[in-house]
């Protein structure tokens, strides 16, 4: 009985050949690539945290104007609020409460400016190339390794560049344990299927 690893995939030898997927294959084929994502997990998940809370800022925005309107310029409680303040806002609320407007004012100033230090400015979302400037390259290897490291955030800042590197982390380990099983495949293989393809087009496959 072969290890499980050894067993025949279904695609290996079609997928080139036979583009036309069905609705079932293509199922199969997300099911796998969601699979491999396994092995990164956390980061996947850690990933996946950091793009939603970046998404914070856009939504507090309209709330603190709201208390620059009503509570420092029109000088009105909080407890007379007719529209509740989402759940995202009560902790800062209730750190304003018996504030006067100009506490409340410059309250919000430095907490606009925490924010913009820590998710940047609503401005074009943080990019690897952008940051790093590195030229595309001309061969497949040059590019192929350059797409492996790169990443992006929602957010700019200290928060995107955090999720940023923790992107290019991510992608970087998927595809080494990518590389690594399909290696020890090839390795695996018969010496006539070796002899047959050259080593050199198995590796840039590979790679």
């Amino acid at each position: 009985m072969k290890p499980k690893g050894d067993e025949i995939n279904e695609f290996d030898d079609r997928i080139d050949t036979n583009t036309e997927l069905t609705f079932y294959e293509t199922l199969k084929l997300l099911s796998r690539s969601v699979n491999l994502l396994a092995s990164v997990r956390t980061l996947f998940f850690c990933k996946v945290g950091l793009a939603i809370i970046s998404l914070l800022p856009a939504l507090m925005v309209p709330w603190l104007l709201k208390i620059v309107v009503d509570q420092v310029i029109l000088q009105s409680p909080f407890d007379t609020e007719t529209v509740p303040f989402p759940p995202f806002m009560i902790p800062l609320v209730s750190s304003l409460e018996g504030m006067s407007p100009s506490g409340i004012m410059m309250t919000i100033v430095i907490f606009s400016f925490f924010m913009m230090a820590l998710f940047g400015l609503r401005a074009p979302a943080a990019e690897q190339a952008e940051i790093i400037g590195a030229p595309q390259g001309f061969d497949a290897a040059t590019q192929s390794e350059q797409a492996l490291s790169a990443g992006g955030s929602a957010a700019n800042g200290i928060w995107g560049l955090i999720e940023l590197l923790l992107t290019i982390r991510m992608t970087q380990r998927l595809a080494n344990n990518l590389r690594s099983t399909l290696m020890g495949r090839l390795s695996r293989l018969e010496m006539t299927i070796l002899d047959d393809q050259r080593i050199g087009d198995s590796i840039y496959r590979v790679m």
